[in-house]
């Protein structure tokens, strides 16, 4: 919060300084600026995040866009293209921004006399970030050139193909190229002369069973194409020049990958692996097998191409099945045999999170099994999200990997770090297979492989951990195979509930996903995280000293203590399909209202407590605040003076203050007065009621009642009886 200059009088500008979450509707939407920074895609704004000290700026978008749903980044750094959904308009438009001044610099339109399309499903900046190109979609898929600071159109293309993705050569800016779902056509311009001609037609599979994933330039203007079923194809303007695969890969006892030189189809392996991490040194050499089935990216038996991205003279691949691939260019002095480039598989490195508390042996798709928020998994369904690469992005110095997935988490890795593990691991690994052979044991060979394995684990903990403080990442949250995930991970669906405590920097969040975070809002970290298997989240709140929790669900009002690294259930209160929640501002109270829009006031302490006036809400209805205990055992109850607390006994069951029942409608809000004496309730056919906790009453007198007017929220504005 920033405060106000002099000619804007009183008050205080708000303004973001964090970002928990980006959007998951975006493929491709994450980028490295200079250094670590990162710029992504975070709701109305982008985000631009200091990967050193953990701080964000903010760009934010213009009031009309309604949401964002493409993203590029010129290669000079400095200028960003966002597609964009308009409220006052069909048709998507284009903006750049400029991100060193944080500002929108030019917004370009898809005009009639141009493309009759109203989507865009590409666009892509040329190396020195002065031409913009446009892809148009459905109905006839327009490729547009424009030299956008001057806003003038160079030249259109139309390819007579569905494009899907399309790019430009950020080395010549007269290269250019199209994909659709199975086929890929390049092109050679003429800008001055504004014509084109087709250089190459690329059929991938005539069957139909190959889909183009993704494409991108290669150092020497060579385009890698990434399929569904794990080939990597490069061309050259001559034609192929490499093909290669990921669709499976066998492990070794220690994690590695086996070498197999001359296999193109190799059967798929499991994300099953204890260390997280394998590695090779393979060469794939350019072979020229057919795919004869598929499966669609990150789905079934198939390890397909989801995200591909240049780096050095290389590239980085990332899989479907939790496995990011490492491609080095071939040496100086490597022969090649009839034109064939031979490309390096250097390295595999997995981002199948774990949190350490999880054996190593138990699969990631058992719902039984622990889920990388420190929780129970959160079933198939979300471990896949997991794997789903929405988008990736190496630094400009290419020793930093960034991904982002569908389950909403942003992935960070040293690559310089974790690749000297590894070394170091095959080094150890190397030195025990020497000692093997000269003593002839094969048990002291597993031992050392095994001490290598937790060497590689220990030096990965430990680089995550020195790392932690400066770049905001959950020190609570170790990660064995040295991916780093910020916050330790964000909503993936809509948000459904939102507080913070008055008296410690942590905020509740409930998502769709069905996911329960408590985050620290200084230290960026997260404090704990649940998972409602089985339930949908409806509404939460966060007591006023954040320990204590209640969420509403579709089946009840739940009860938690809010510990470090766990969410710990208190008790389950009857009040189906809880739509609003709140403590009041003492935190001796709890009001929700269920499906019977019957407000029900609970003590929030066993036994009742003192609000901010004084008043001990104990003695209001006599013994109406009496808890209890029910056994997990013999399910017997015992009264306020018996129970033994929470633990052993079972959860504590609360009952009512009050029960207020006056709402016809839906209840939309719940109020709590300043001093805690008074409740404030909106509904949605327009009644505001005021009820005295004292008493239970209802204040008849100032109530107020307009059938036309929909109250959606309230609040209390200062203390006492307003």
């Amino acid at each position: 919060m920033e405060s106000a200059s002099p000619g804007q009088g009183d008050g205080a500008i708000i303004s973001p300084s964090f970002a928990y979450g980006f959007s998951t509707s975006i493929h491709g939407n994450l980028y490295h600026l200079e250094g670590q920074k990162l710029v992504y895609s975070a709701g109305q704004f982008f985000a631009v995040m200091g990967g050193e000290d953990g701080k964000a700026s903010f760009i934010p978008t213009h009031t009309a866009v309604r949401a964002v749903k493409g993203l590029r980044l010129a290669n000079n750094k400095k200028y960003l293209a966002a597609v964009e959904d308009t409220y006052d308009a069909d048709k998507q438009q284009v903006s750049l921004y400029n991100i060193p001044a944080e500002k929108r610099v030019r917004t370009l339109t898809l005009e009639k006399q141009h493309t009759h399309a109203s989507t865009v499903v590409g666009i892509s900046f040329s190396g020195d970030g002065k031409l913009l190109m446009i892809a148009a979609g459905e109905p006839d898929y327009t490729i547009m050139l424009w030299r956008w600071h001057s806003n003038k159109l160079v030249m259109t293309i139309s390819p007579d193909c569905q494009v899907c993705c399309a790019t430009i050569n950020p080395w010549d800016e007269s290269s250019l190229a199209v994909a659709s779902s199975h086929l890929v056509r390049s092109y050679r311009l003429d800008l001055a002369g504004a014509t084109d001609r087709p250089n190459n037609h690329l059929m991938l599979d005539h069957n139909g069973d190959t889909k183009v994933t993704c494409i991108t330039y290669l150092v020497g203007g060579l385009l890698a194409i990434g399929t569904n079923t794990g080939r990597i194809l490069v061309y050259s303007e001559a034609g192929m020049v490499a093909q290669l695969d990921i669709s499976g890969a066998p492990l070794s006892s220690s994690g590695k990958q086996q070498s197999e030189p001359n296999t193109a189809l190799q059967t798929p392996r499991t994300p099953n692996r204890p260390s997280g991490i394998g590695s090779s040194k393979q060469g794939f050499n350019s072979v020229t097998t057919a795919v004869q089935a598929s499966k669609p990216v990150g789905s079934g038996d198939r390890n397909g191409v989801q995200a591909l991205v240049q780096r050095g003279r290389g590239f980085v691949v990332a899989g479907s099945k939790w496995d990011v691939y490492l491609f080095d260019p071939p040496a100086a002095t490597t022969k090649r045999t009839a034109g064939v480039e031979t490309y390096t598989l250097s390295r595999r490195l997995s981002f199948a999170l774990s949190n350490g508390r999880v054996p190593a042996q138990q699969t990631l798709l058992l719902s039984s099994s622990g889920g990388s928020d420190g929780s129970a998994a959160a079933g198939g369904a979300a471990l896949t999200a997991d794997a789903q690469v929405l988008g990736m992005s190496v630094s400009v110095t290419d020793d930093h990997l960034a991904l982002t997935t569908a389950s909403g988490k942003l992935l960070l890795l040293d690559l310089t770090a974790a690749l000297e593990a590894l070394q170091e691991a095959d080094d150890a690994a190397a030195a025990a297979a020497n000692s093997s052979s000269i003593s002839g044991s094969g048990d002291a060979a597993g031992q050392a492989a095994s001490a290598a394995g937790g060497a590689d684990l220990g030096s990965s903990a430990d680089a995550e951990s020195a790392n932690a403080g400066a770049s905001g990442v959950d020190e609570a949250d170790p990660n064995p195979t040295g991916w780093q995930v910020l916050c330790a991970g964000f909503p993936s669906a809509r948000v459904v509930g939102l507080d913070a405590a008055q008296h410690l920097p942590v905020v509740l969040v409930v998502s769709e996903d069905k996911w329960v975070r408590v985050w620290d809002w200084v230290r960026r970290t997260r404090v704990a995280a649940k998972y409602l298997a089985g339930e949908q989240p409806l509404c939460c709140a966060l007591h006023p000293s954040g320990t204590m929790a209640a969420l509403g669900t579709t089946e009840a009002l739940s009860l938690y203590y809010v510990l470090r690294h766990e969410l710990a259930p208190i008790s389950d209160l009857p009040v189906a399909k809880c739509s609003v929640v709140r403590y009041s501002h003492g935190g001796s109270m709890l009001a929700a209202v269920g499906r019977t829009n019957a407000i029900v006031v609970y003590p929030a302490y066993y036994g009742g407590g003192t609000g901010a006036s004084g008043i001990n809400p104990a003695h209001w209805r006599g013994n109406t605040t009496t808890y209890y205990t029910q056994s997990s055992n013999s399910g017997a109850r015992r009264g306020a003076g018996e129970a033994a607390g929470v633990g052993a006994e079972g959860a504590c069951l609360l009952r009512p203050l009050w029960v207020l029942k006056a709402h016809v409608s839906t209840v939309t809000d719940l109020v709590f007065s300043g001093d805690d004496s008074r409740l404030v309730s909106s509904g949605a056919g327009g009644a505001v009621y005021f009820w005295d906790l004292a008493t239970g009453s209802r204040i008849m007198e100032l109530e107020y009642v307009d059938k036309k007017c929909v109250y959606y929220a309230g609040k209390a504005w200062a203390f006492g009886h307003r």
